[in-house]
């Protein structure tokens, strides 16, 4: 596919700031140029972005010099901004409400829970309505059967969920699918749940079915979600978040109670234990074959564990001092369910960090176009049909 190097909206940068000077007010012209070379600079709207200490400035596209607001900018004027070569050179980015990864600032909460609220059975059992809102159903449509819970799935933003590769590589159609939301009874929609119909799927490009290796895929949503109490989003964790003994990990979703049993149309809770590799690979648990991009959860005499139907699904961890939970983990695979020396294996999500944010990126970005594009056929149309060929 051929490359566009035409600037992006906005909506994709962080506001770049100078640290240690005053506040100045927004800029606010159309299109900012770089008064040294005359190039656009990256962002042509500033505005849009939360203001942080320091002197707004944004960079010129093809060079390092920067540039800043001189005049009081009309409607429709295009400004030049003068070179500032006496300012220091010391950036800072300031992250907007949403991030130019594509994923929210705010996420991670659960409103009708509390902050910090552990489930109200620890082990497999009922969860309370809307104790995880960025749990969703992938149900697949089979003709003559209807649409069917396949697997789970984690929302991470408005319109973005995160699950697993094998459960979708059978059927890598968007047609096919629906993503349903704030959903806690498989067969009972309440006012807040929302089926969305799906425009993308992106699978790992070196998922290995044999191996389970990068089984990872995110879903676009035809349209954007309105969150509420029921549906939030989760938090993807960076390089701050990390695991200590106040970590609390749980484990969601509709799949089966018992190896070889019926899935369930309650959405299941249970808190699992991280099992460390070097662990989870002993010769007589999984013989070495968990990698580093996986990770082990459950418990030891596995009593707790995920099944049949939870594939996809979030491991999802609750950092007190971060006051988030933050999705550690997708549930992927293992022997049998519930098995000793056997707990589930999970895809490794901070190592995926990159290409989550990424792809999330590539979502938001064919969003706006998609919307520009109705725009144009409408708008075309409408001309159409006011002057006829």
């Amino acid at each position: 596919m051929r490359r566009l190097f035409r600037p992006p909206p906005a909506s994709f940068w962080a506001l770049l700031v100078l640290l240690n000077e005053p506040l100045t007010e927004a800029l606010l012209a159309e299109k900012f140029y770089d008064g040294e070379s005359g190039f656009p600079c990256l962002l042509p709207h500033p505005e849009r972005y939360i203001l942080a200490q320091g002197v707004e400035a944004v960079r010129s596209r093809k060079t390092r010099s920067l540039c800043r607001r001189a005049t009081t900018c009309r409607e429709g004027l295009e400004v030049e901004c003068g070179c500032a070569e006496s300012i220091p050179r010391k950036w800072d980015i300031i992250t907007p409400a949403t991030s130019p990864s594509g994923l929210l600032s705010e996420c991670g909460t659960r409103p009708l829970m509390g902050l910090g609220t552990k489930p109200r059975i620890v082990g497999g059992h009922d969860a309370q309505p809307g104790a995880w809102p960025w749990q969703v159903s992938l149900q697949v449509y089979r003709f003559g059967v209807g649409y069917h819970h396949v697997c789970g799935g984690s929302l991470i933003n408005n319109n973005t969920v995160v699950t697993a590769a094998h459960c979708i590589r059978q059927w890598t159609h968007p047609d096919f699918w629906r993503v349903v939301i704030g959903l806690h009874h498989l067969l009972k929609y309440q006012t807040h749940t929302i089926k969305c119909l799906v425009q993308a799927i992106m699978i790992h490009s070196d998922f290995k079915k044999e191996t389970y290796e990068n089984d990872i895929a995110m879903i676009k949503l035809q349209k954007s979600v309105i969150f509420n109490d029921y549906i939030q989003p989760i938090c993807i964790p960076d390089s701050s978040v990390f695991i200590t003994k106040e970590t609390s990990c749980y484990i969601a979703g509709w799949g089966s109670l018992k190896e070889k049993g019926r899935s369930t149309y309650i959405l299941q809770e249970a808190e699992v234990d991280l099992i460390p590799l070097y662990i989870c690979n002993r010769y007589d648990w999984y013989a070495g074959e968990v990698s580093w991009n996986m990770m082990c959860a459950g418990s030891a005499g596995g009593h707790v564990d995920s099944c049949q139907g939870d594939s996809g699904g979030p491991l999802m961890c609750y950092f007190p001092n971060k006051m988030k939970y933050y999705l550690l983990g997708i549930t992927s695979y293992g022997v049998g369910c519930g098995r000793p020396k056997f707990p589930g294996v999970y895809v490794r999500i901070m190592n995926y960090r990159r290409w989550v944010n990424s792809r999330a990126v590539v979502f938001s970005r064919t969003t706006n176009v998609s919307i520009q594009c109705l725009f144009l056929f409408f708008t075309v149309g409408a001309i159409t049909i006011q002057f006829p060929q």
